[in-house]
This record gives structure tokens, sequence and C-alpha cells, in this order.
């Protein structure tokens, strides 16, 4: 396997702490459903899906196998 270059590591780390943020925010939002308003339960709703959907284009980022486009390699 190719190795990585130091942004797809980047990618990595942010698409592994925004699939954390999508899991925090659904137990938050389970533990809190009963007394909470529904503005309150549809932001945390969206905000937990839109840290999965960041956190699925950030993994593919990171796991792509990009080929070397350097002149002269």
């Amino acid at each position: 396997m190719k190795k990585k270059s130091i942004l797809q590591k980047v990618s990595i780390f942010f698409g592994i702490t925004s699939f954390t943020g999508a899991f925090v925010s659904l137990i938050w939002l389970l533990l809190t459903k009963e007394g909470a308003s529904q503005e309150y339960v549809a932001s945390m709703a969206a905000l937990s899906f839109v840290c999965f959907a960041g956190g699925v284009v950030f993994m593919t980022m990171g796991t792509a196998n990009l080929p070397n486009l350097t002149p002269g390699e």
C-alpha cells in the first residue's frame, strides 16, 4: 500500500472526530429527548446527520488510493 500524505492523515483524523461527534450527539439526543423542545431535538438530529455525512466524506478522502502526479518521477 502506498504511503498516505499528511493531508490524508489529517482527513482520517477529522473523519474519526466527525463520527465520534455524531455518536455523542445521538446519545445526548436520546438522553435529553423527553424534556427538550422540538427545536432542540431537531437541531441535535441535524447536527448528528451533518457530523455523520462529514465523517463519510473525510474518511473517503483519507483512504483514497491517490496516484503520484509529480512530474519526473
